[in-house]
């Protein structure tokens, strides 16, 4: 049995769901595919699709946390000296002004994908309290333009 045939045998919003939250596919992919193959009416496809967007957010977090306690068990490796490093140089960067205003460019970084945005967030030491609200905005706004685009396309093909 392939990916695609498993997928198939859920619920629509459920196949919807994990789309949205696929590194590759996400909310550009979902929201298409819930109207266009599954039928699915626009809204339904747009609410469960911004759910699934959300979950590459926690991931991201809760992967990067366990990362850091992990590796913080061996100080003296060359994993943890790396990612100190690569971490401690990023958090300078965005300190002072950028502090202020650089976590609202991650709206804008979900144009290019939730995954890309969480992980920008947490590599230059954003607070997930901060970050969620911030890409959970841009995920709002690409799924709004990309379910307009497809309901748009849509329009014309039929």
């Amino acid at each position: 049995m392939t990916v695609p045939d498993f997928l198939l045998q859920l619920p629509d919003p459920l196949v919807v769901f994990v789309l949205a939250a696929t590194p590759i596919g996400e909310i550009k992919f979902s929201i298409p595919v819930a109207v266009g193959i599954l039928k699915m009416p626009g809204w339904s496809a747009y609410f469960w699709s911004v759910i699934g967007n959300a979950v590459p957010i926690l991931a991201v977090y809760g992967v990067g946390d366990v990362w850091l306690r992990l590796i913080g068990k061996y100080p003296k490796s060359m994993l943890y000296r790396l990612t100190h490093r690569v971490l401690q140089q990023t958090c300078r960067l965005l300190n002072d002004r950028a502090a202020k205003y650089g976590a609202f460019a991650l709206p804008l970084l979900v144009g290019i994908g939730a995954w890309t945005a969480s992980l920008a967030a947490f590599v230059f030491c954003i607070p997930l309290k901060r970050a969620f609200p911030l890409i959970m905005l841009g995920v709002i706004v690409v799924g709004l333009l990309t379910l307009a685009a497809t309901q748009g396309a849509a329009g014309i093909l039929t």
